[in-house]
């Protein structure tokens, strides 16, 4: 198996392991630091003007709607919030303009792999060593790795797959799909219901998007529509049929949660009441009588985002979302070979389960968790725009 090592894809190589596992901001931030440092000084061969014009919207729209609420009610918190949403995604265009100076497609392969066989192995350590019952491995905090997940897991499994496909040594191909499997044990050690199911139901629905792929527009979106309607009433009916399996204590203090952040929504519907604020908010001004918890957010990302932020912040994150599904689904259909298809089947995995975990749980909203978003989702824009140069991609329009 031949690796192409340079000094350029061991910077690339070392940015995507440590936006894979952050364990210390000392070394997330000498990633970053040898990734700009590279950038300037190879400047002149990029191509500055080539990032796709759907991804760089979306993201101007989110930022501008969340500075824009947060500028509206004049808030310090919220408005240093909202700048810390534009430097967590800072690593899309680091990972975007990196590509077009790498090219091995094994240090990423490996890269993604041993970020992951670390953080599984952190959570078996201390399932059986340290006898946790839930462990969170890296992050010490099961939902959190189990967020985490929701990212790596897809990149780790779709670049095996393409490995796997690409190469002629199947024992090697086969050895670097342990990991995966563990990975799925690991998730279930961390009792993550949200991670699991997103996991899992985003995989099911990537699946869908690549049959249906060929339909056309209309025909996909209904068939999508259809599916996503299908698997949403068989999981209500298991969570009301198979209460030990899917029901926990808290589940009734999480929607009095939403309910909360409906009525902070409520009343202040245009731009919310704050980024920075939930947590005082909620505590001081909206926890509802019967509820028992002290926590420090909603547990469900559209009701963090409209009861902070407003109609100008909740719209911005959807029109995001939508954005990117957008772009994935339209490179999907445009993707003239397998090892293409491989790479935004992954990112279209990750974008499903980690809004399908975020219904739950925190989401895009933890500083990590974005920032290995983000990466991943420059790592696929630049894979497009490169093998559009090979003619293996076929682009409509790009530049920024």
């Amino acid at each position: 198996m031949n690796i192409n090592i340079s000094k350029n894809n061991l910077i690339l190589f070392f940015l995507l392991l440590v936006l894979s596992m952050p364990i210390f901001n000392a070394v997330n931030s000498i990633g970053f630091f040898f990734s700009i440092f590279l950038l300037i000084f190879q400047y002149k061969n990029l191509n500055i003007k080539v990032i796709p014009q759907t991804i760089f919207v979306v993201i101007a729209i989110f930022e501008i709607s969340l500075l824009l609420s947060s500028f509206s009610i004049n808030d310090a918190g919220s408005i240093n919030y909202a700048f810390k949403f534009l430097y967590w995604m800072v690593p899309f265009f680091l990972v975007f303009y990196s590509m077009q100076l790498c090219n091995s497609d094994k240090l990423i392969l490996y890269s993604f792999i041993i970020a992951l066989s670390v953080s599984i192995f952190a959570v078996i350590y201390q399932y059986i060593f340290l006898e946790k019952l839930r462990p969170g491995g890296l992050y010490f905090q099961p939902n959190q790795f189990a967020s985490m997940m929701d990212v790596l897991f897809p990149f780790a499994t779709m670049f095996v797959l393409k490995n796997l496909y690409e190469c002629k040594n199947k024992v090697i191909g086969v050895i670097l799909f342990l990991p995966i499997v563990i990975g799925i044990y690991a998730l279930v050690l961390s009792g993550s219901r949200g991670g699991l199911i997103g996991i899992f139901i985003g995989f099911l629905l990537c699946l869908m998007c690549f049959f249906l792929k060929k339909l056309k527009l209309t025909s996909f979106l209904l068939g999508l529509s259809t599916i996503i309607v299908l698997f949403t009433g068989n999981m209500i009916v298991a969570y009301n049929y198979l209460p030990d399996l899917f029901q926990r204590s808290y589940d009734n203090e999480r929607l009095l949660l939403i309910e909360s952040s409906y009525n902070m929504w409520n009343d202040h519907k245009l731009f919310g009441i704050g980024l920075d604020n939930w947590e005082e908010e909620y505590n001081d001004k909206y926890k509802l009588p019967q509820a028992k918890e002290k926590l420090d957010m909603p547990h469900n990302i559209l009701a963090f985002f409209f009861s902070t932020t407003g109609l100008i912040g909740g719209v911005g994150y959807i029109i995001f979302v939508c954005g990117i599904f957008a772009f994935l689904i339209n490179s999907l259909r445009k993707c003239r070979k397998q090892q293409t298809i491989f790479v935004v089947l992954a990112m279209l995995w990750a974008l499903f389960a980690i809004n399908i975990h975020g219904m739950v749980d925190v989401g895009l909203n933890n500083k990590f968790v974005m920032r290995l978003f983000s990466g991943t989702l420059g790592l696929t824009a630049a894979y497009l725009y490169l093998k559009e140069q090979k003619g293996d991609y076929k682009n409509d329009r790009s530049g920024c």
